[in-house]
């Protein structure tokens, strides 16, 4: 929230039942959502929908990709290229959950593809319950090792 507080736009790509807790959390937090001018301030859109505009049968498309999500950043850092953003992305885990294992952590090198020619910074949303088994330790450790920091918690959206 106190990047929000401080100027920094915000881009969420997540379900519409955690769009709507992130905007609640946000509310909570003295936040007047309603008053952030989509698509300057914040850009908010549907996980499985933002997936479909890139996936190219099993696979994500990486042109797609960034046509879509990496124009996402260029249109909310336009003429203030120096403004870091906030995002919140959930895409990997609808794949994962999907059992979708190899579009996960294809999405997850698109992302630090994307990374490279913009500033944000990014906090990843994962069902834990999904991830954690004995049949996918491995590709849960590339997940993980595409990240900066991992943090484990029940509802990293109440705690974030």
């Amino acid at each position: 929230m106190e990047g929000v507080r401080a100027g920094q736009p915000i881009v969420v790509i997540a379900t519409a039942a955690h769009r709507r807790q992130f905007a609640d959390a946000m509310r909570g937090r003295g936040v007047e959502v309603g008053l952030l001018v989509e698509g300057r301030d914040a850009i908010w859109l549907d996980a499985h929908e933002t997936l479909a505009s890139f996936m190219q049968g099993p696979l994500p498309d990486a042109e797609l990709f960034h046509a879509t999500v990496g124009a996402l950043f260029e249109r909310i850092q336009r003429n203030r290229r120096y403004v870091v953003v906030r995002a919140f992305g959930e895409m990997v885990d609808v794949l994962w959950r999907q059992g979708n294992v190899n579009a996960a952590i294809a999405v997850e090198s698109l992302w630090s593809e994307v990374a490279a020619s913009y500033s944000f910074s990014l906090l990843c949303g994962y069902s834990m319950a999904s991830h954690m088994t004995r049949d996918n330790a491995s590709a849960f450790k590339r997940i993980c090792a595409a990240h900066g920091h991992v943090l484990a918690s029940d509802s990293a959206l109440h705690n974030g």
